[in-house]
């Protein structure tokens, strides 16, 4: 894999704990 494709991975995962924290705190 390259680094491209790992940094953008852990973009979508922070992107998806985000959603997830404001579902939580609505």
């Amino acid at each position: 894999m390259g680094d491209m494709e790992i940094c953008q991975k852990i973009d979508n995962m922070l992107k998806q704990a985000e959603m997830i924290a404001n579902e939580l705190a609505a």
